[in-house]
């Protein structure tokens, strides 16, 4: 499984077409960095849509509830990639 986005309200993920989601109600379980900390997220969510790509499938689903180190990860992740974009942009 591979976490595609996250945000305050819900997740999206990526499974191989050959892994089987059984039922709407699950657990996303990742362990990712931001801003040089490192966060283990376990997360009750609620599958809301399924859309096929090739052998792939991409998963949406809604938190059933936030937590602060949640949030905080969400933050600090998109601090890090508004650093890199900035780091990366040409100025003309």
């Amino acid at each position: 499984v591979s976490v595609h986005d996250l945000s305050d309200n819900g997740v999206s993920f990526v499974v191989s077409s050959r892994e089987a989601i059984a039922g709407r109600n699950l657990k996303v379980a990742f362990k990712d960095c931001a801003r040089g900390e490192e966060f283990e997220m376990v997360m009750d969510c609620e599958c809301v849509r399924k859309t096929i790509m090739g052998d792939q499938e991409l998963w949406g689903c809604k938190l059933r509830k936030t937590s602060n180190d949640m949030l905080a990860y969400v933050f600090m992740k998109r601090s890090d990639l508004i650093r890199e974009a900035e780091k990366n942009s040409i100025t003309v």
